[in-house]
């Protein structure tokens, strides 16, 4: 006589189990990676974002760094027969809630061969509005070589979009403080260079809506004399 013997298998049941244990599974390492992706896309933008504002901030230090003055159009060389009068200043002002920042400077670098200029150069930094976004832009201003008007003339390029604000801070050596403007050719100011520099840049926040960073340097203005007292 032949023995039938029951098949092993599964039950409806255990499969209906197993089916839910691999959705609820699957389901957790999706949110997993979609945190993890988030967080990957935040980080990128807030370090592509601050390294925007890190290279804006060095280029600025290394212009103030070597910002120059001098007393007489003789410092010029050639240059001084074609123009009656030079005029060098180290002057920040404020007018209608545009802050600009004008200096002569020895950072110029000569691109093209026997071009007709030297690392002397007229450097300016003041916001402007896009007129695409409306958003406030940093502009740098070059002038090589430096001409009568210390405030205008020269190339302009953006050297960083959607800044917020923009702040500078000049060290007074004589008044042992820091002074919010500065004119080299005031009396005020000794007709001197300022020892250093404080620059604070705010940005909105990349990630975190409504929320602003700031970003702070300082440079040190090697032709001004005196000790680092601050």
């Amino acid at each position: 006589m032949k023995l039938w013997r029951r098949q092993q298998g599964f039950t409806l049941i255990e499969i209906m189990i197993a089916v839910a244990i691999l959705a609820i599974i699957s389901l957790l390492l999706w949110q997993s990676s979609a945190v993890m992706m988030n967080a990957k896309s935040r980080y990128e933008l807030e370090d592509s974002r601050f390294h925007e504002v890190f290279m804006a901030l060095s280029r600025m230090a290394d212009d103030l760094s070597m910002a120059f003055l001098y007393q007489s159009v003789d410092h010029l060389g050639g240059y001084k027969n074609t123009e009656a009068q030079r005029e060098i200043r180290f002057v920040a002002s404020e007018s209608n809630s545009q802050k600009s920042l004008n200096f002569a400077t020895f950072s110029h670098i000569r691109y093209l061969k026997n071009s007709h200029e030297s690392e002397q150069a007229e450097v300016g930094y003041f916001l402007r509005a896009s007129e695409e976004t409306g958003t406030m832009n940093l502009i740098k201003r070059v002038q090589a070589p430096p001409d009568r008007n210390a405030e205008e003339g020269g190339v302009e390029y953006v050297l960083l979009e959607g800044i917020k604000d923009i702040k500078y801070q000049f060290y007074d050596m004589n008044r042992k403080e820091w002074r919010p403007a500065w004119d080299s050719a005031s009396l005020d100011y000794g007709k001197k260079l300022p020892r250093a520099v404080e620059i604070t840049i705010t940005i909105d926040d990349p990630v975190v809506e409504d929320e602003t960073r700031s970003f702070v340097t300082t440079a040190l203005v090697e032709m001004a004399p005196g000790p680092n007292d601050f």
